[in-house]
């Protein structure tokens, strides 16, 4: 889920984490190697 600069919100559903991976990589520009396990509960 995100929000985007307009408080306009959005999610995407996605079977893996390597389909999550590959949609922020194209919608973001997010290589899967920037992202930091941050290891924070919801």
């Amino acid at each position: 889920m995100h929000i985007c600069e307009d408080n306009l919100g959005t999610d995407t559903f996605h079977e893996t984490l390597d389909e999550a991976l590959h949609q922020a990589e194209w919608e973001f520009e997010v290589r899967p190697e920037e992202w930091i396990d941050a290891q924070e509960p919801f």
